[in-house]
């Protein structure tokens, strides 16, 4: 009797140990995933900023822009 006590014991912490270790994995998923578009929206500001400088830049150093004279 106390042999199938312990069997039942170690398969109902086994289940919820893996219950457990599926919502980790499930929100460790949730964060990556998360934190990669944060990293793309991030990278898209930094790109669109570093066009719209260089653009400003040229227009004023080198000259694209019409000539004000």
């Amino acid at each position: 009797m106390s042999d199938y006590d312990t069997e039942d014991l170690a398969a109902q912490l086994a289940s919820e140990n893996s219950r457990e270790n599926i919502k980790r994995r499930r929100t460790q998923r949730a964060r990556r995933r998360r934190m990669a578009v944060l990293r793309g929206l991030v990278r898209l500001i930094c790109t669109v900023f570093l066009l719209v400088f260089v653009g400003i830049s040229g227009y004023y150093l080198i000259g694209w822009g019409v000539e004000a004279y």
